[in-house]
């Protein structure tokens, strides 16, 4: 135990210190401060510190702490669908989210873990999001879901 809350502090402080912009590199700091770690506990360390991804002011994706422990996904995609998205569209079976420069993959992603019933599929650019309905009824229902994250 004494380990997990000296290398979960450490990774606080990492965050607080670095603009860190993938696990990668933040498990190379972990690594330069004597903590070897896996992927897999990184991301388990993550989620119970509530590190999330969000858009700087720089318009780089980073790793932050969102200020609230034991983060859930819902909670998470409603953080970064606040900060990141301009509009939700409706155009018959698709939903299309237009969203700040470079965090259309993280917010689709976030969406898939979600589950949308009503979602098909999505596509992911650069700042955009198209999401497939089977119909215009699912379709007015997903717009709907997304607003209410807003």
């Amino acid at each position: 135990m004494k380990q997990k809350k000296r290398r979960q502090d450490e990774l606080l402080k990492i965050l607080k210190n670095e603009h860190i912009q993938t696990q990668s590199e933040l498990m190379d700091h972990l690594n330069d401060k004597g903590i070897s770690i896996t992927q897999a506990t990184l991301s388990r360390d993550m989620k119970e510190l509530g590190i999330i991804k969000l858009i700087q002011d720089d318009s780089q994706m980073s790793y932050v702490v969102s200020g609230t422990q034991e983060i859930d996904d819902l909670t998470q995609l409603k953080e970064v669908f606040t900060n990141n998205v301009q509009d939700v569209l409706q155009i018959q079976f698709t939903v299309i989210i237009k969203c700040n420069p470079n965090s259309a993959n993280v917010l689709s992603a976030l969406i898939d873990n979600h589950g949308y019933p009503e979602l098909v599929a999505s596509l992911a650019g650069y700042d955009t999001i198209v999401c497939y309905c089977i119909n215009e009824t699912e379709a007015k229902k997903l717009r709907e879901d997304f607003l209410k994250l807003k």
